[in-house]
């Protein structure tokens, strides 16, 4: 998956995952979030439904987002399908991208205490690759974990004093150690990166 400009991970993460057919179950309820914030939930679901993650209102309508938008995409992500990479990675890049409280961690701590997607067409399915490919495959497999981390890592570039904050440093450390545990190489190297470029 590559976003633009902003959304951009980094020069070297550009393949973009393969996309199930009819894997985003499309909602038309507009979740508890404030009454400013229902047109861009409404671009969201557009978003998720079309798969277009170069979609500018990603940009545009979806930064700074209110803690109850946050919780409604907690809960957006957790009723996607697993097979679904590219919705729940858009979900994770969001949370991680606006980074600003402990629910947040918490919410990306359990993306990765997630089993591996191991087959795009059935997450649980035996792997039609090499487990320890680092290609494509394993980018568009693991996208919704490297998704947050390559927004971690920028958002404590531009914002450093965030560790300043015993509390969000504690839980980026714990993120970043769960993460290093996950079983896919593009993953738990980035992580480990990012843990030791940051000193945690």
């Amino acid at each position: 998956m590559t976003f633009s400009q902003g959304n951009q991970f980094s020069e070297d993460f550009n393949a973009k995952p393969e996309v199930t057919p009819g894997s985003a179950a499309v909602s038309t309820a507009i979740p508890a979030v404030p009454e400013n914030e229902k047109a861009a939930w409404q671009s969201l679901e557009e978003i998720l439904s079309s798969k277009n993650d170069n979609d500018p209102r990603l940009d545009k309508q979806l930064s700074q987002l209110s803690p109850e938008f946050h919780k409604a995409i907690y809960s957006r992500y957790e009723s996607l399908k697993p097979e679904d990479r590219n919705g729940r990675g858009t979900l994770v890049f969001l949370i991680a991208r606006d980074l600003k409280s402990p629910s947040d961690i918490e919410f990306l701590q359990k993306v990765y205490e997630e089993n591996p997607c191991l087959n795009m067409s059935d997450c649980s399915a035996q792997p039609d690759h090499d487990p320890q490919d680092s290609g494509s495959q394993q980018t568009s497999l693991n996208y919704p974990q490297l998704a947050g981390l390559y927004q971690i890592d920028s958002v404590l570039s531009k914002n450093p004093s965030l560790l300043n904050n015993p509390q969000i440093r504690a839980g980026i450390y714990s993120l970043l150690k769960t993460a290093e545990n996950f079983p896919a190489p593009q993953v738990h190297g980035k992580a480990q990166q990012i843990r030791e470029k940051y000193g945690l």
